[in-house]
């Protein structure tokens, strides 16, 4: 007898992810037999609601962005700026971060595999940006994170959305492009697949690439869908769960890559920062990292010592 489960991404169709979602989900059904079958939908919401609806059973699996969320304080650490290497070996960093520390904070469901966003970049109206003293006058989308980070910068951070007031990927997409087409903010901070699904080629024209947050995400089942499935079935799963990683992270640097191919054919200006353009960056987001890692350690949680771990793996 065959499963047949549910998995929820607020991905549209038509992405690289989505297609590399739908191979995973072929593979897992020419690898059990037939026995397992996906269908994948398209929920359109994000964060607390994609967490809550997987908890609650209304998926069975979904992929979870830990990014300000407050279920994963200890996933605030790789996400720092300039702390998680860019290169390929950052899947195995990770992998090794989730095994040593941050699977604590994934008790509730089963994690499939995780995965990284793209780094964050810098998007801007109408004033290119070099360097931090070029953000004095701005106001930048950002919230969260990256909002500590705009003003640790010397911008002003301003965020759109309202608090605790639940809304769709399409909401934020409609606040951001208004906002920019407005001039009510000069730009915003985000991966460049942001500017292609949310139609920012049309109100942005600089884009410098700062490579910073990383948010981590995870592809996870409801623990009490993984707990009905077989022995059999789950290590069919489990088997896949490499593979399917790498496949997922591939898809996430063809999206990025695509997005920022259409930013050239709008005629956008990206800016690559040298190692010495860039450095100011850094030096200038070190204070806030020192900072999330203090109030981290007040609240129990053992972040310098992920952060250590990080910097040790990123050195290997």
């Amino acid at each position: 007898m065959g499963v047949h489960l549910d998995l929820a991404i607020h991905m549209e169709p038509g992405k690289p992810t989505w297609h590399a979602y739908e191979r995973w989900v072929e593979k897992l059904g020419e690898m059990s037999g037939g026995k397992i079958g996906i269908d994948i939908s398209y929920s359109g919401v994000i964060g607390i609601q994609e967490w809550d609806g997987l908890i609650s059973g209304r998926a069975d699996i979904a992929r979870i962005f830990t990014l300000n969320l407050d279920p994963f304080p200890l996933h605030t650490v790789p996400a720092l700026p300039y702390l998680m290497p860019m290169g390929h070996e950052n899947l195995a960093v990770l992998n090794a971060l989730y095994d040593k520390y941050l699977c604590v904070e994934w008790k509730n469901v089963k994690v499939l595999w995780l995965g990284l966003m793209s780094p964050y970049h810098l998007h801007t109206s109408k004033k290119p940006v070099i360097a931090p003293e070029d953000l004095r006058g701005l106001r930048l989308q950002a919230s969260g994170l990256v909002a500590e980070l705009v003003e640790t910068w010397g911008g002003t951070a301003a965020n759109l959305a309202l608090p605790d007031v639940p809304v769709s990927r399409q909401d934020i997409a409609d606040a951001i492009y208004s906002a920019l087409k407005t001039e009510a903010v000069d730009g915003v901070v985000s991966t460049f697949e942001v500017t292609k699904d949310f139609g920012l080629y049309d109100v942005t024209q600089y884009h410098t690439c700062l490579n910073v947050v990383r948010d981590v995400n995870a592809t996870v089942m409801n623990l009490d869908a993984w707990s009905s499935l077989t022995p059999d079935v789950q290590k069919v799963f489990e088997k896949l769960n490499p593979w399917a990683q790498k496949e997922l992270d591939a898809a996430q640097k063809a999206e990025s890559a695509e997005a920022e191919d259409l930013l050239r054919q709008h005629g956008h200006k990206i800016i690559q920062l040298s190692g010495e353009e860039l450095s100011p960056w850094i030096i200038l987001s070190q204070s806030l990292v020192e900072d999330k890692i203090a109030y981290l350690e007040s609240r129990g949680l053992p972040a310098r010592a992920v952060a250590d771990e990080l910097g040790k793996l990123s050195r290997n």
